[in-house]
């Protein structure tokens, strides 16, 4: 199996590309999680605050915590939400 089965190729709202799971959709949050290695999907349920994990992407320049050591420089914010 390689990095590519059941992905998709799509650009991030920064101008960054990258394969995410095949079901993402258009309005779907590329989102870093604090302690993980690769960002996710996250899409919004009905309630603010409130995001379905729908599965870790590879995007080159936000792996590894380029995300969090740039975010004020790339204008990046940290929000609190729930996972559900």
């Amino acid at each position: 199996m390689t990095w590519t089965a059941g992905r998709r190729f799509i650009v991030t709202n920064i101008g960054r590309y990258g394969l995410a799971p095949y079901i993402t959709k258009v309005g779907d949050v590329c989102c870093v999680l604090y302690g993980m290695q690769a960002p996710v999907i996250l899409r919004k349920v009905n309630k603010q605050y409130k995001y379905k994990l729908i599965g870790e992407a590879f995007i080159p320049g936000l792996m590894e915590g380029q995300a969090v050591q740039n975010m004020e420089k790339w204008g990046l914010r940290e929000q609190e939400s729930v996972l559900c």
